[in-house]
């Protein structure tokens, strides 16, 4: 019966619940690694420019930062308007707006050419 209770010890194997790790004492104690220091964050180009004034220009400074804004997202030159994520850009070409500008400025575009050719728009030409 040796060999039924090797058979049932080695199923018990699988059935191990807990595991402790015991660090073994040495003589001498290794030094504990010292808390990782958080990068320091590098400025930015624009952080660096020198700010100026706005008595004297000077090329190698920066006036106005407060002018700038840094965008992300989609510009529809019809409706000149900035849409800042692609699911508003979506909505945007679906809407009534964007379809009236796109006829005007299809139209701008017509009398455009025909100026070149004329002042009669291509479409309304005719032959002689």
């Amino acid at each position: 019966s040796k060999e039924r209770q090797r058979k049932n010890k080695d199923e018990d194997d699988d059935d191990i619940m807990e595991v402790v790790v015991v660090q073994r004492k040495d003589k001498e104690k290794e030094p504990e690694p010292e808390p990782e220091k958080e990068p320091e964050q590098e400025k930015s180009a624009m952080e660096l420019v020198e700010e100026g004034d706005l008595e004297t220009y000077d090329k190698t400074k920066g006036v106005g930062k407060h002018f700038l804004r840094p965008v992300t997202g989609f510009f529809c030159r019809a409706c000149k308007k900035l849409l800042p994520t692609e699911t508003e850009s979506i909505n945007h070409i679906k809407s009534k707006i964007h379809w009236d500008a796109c006829v005007q400025s299809s139209k701008t575009q017509k009398r455009g050419a025909g100026a070149v050719t004329g002042g009669e728009p291509a479409a309304k030409k005719t032959a002689k």
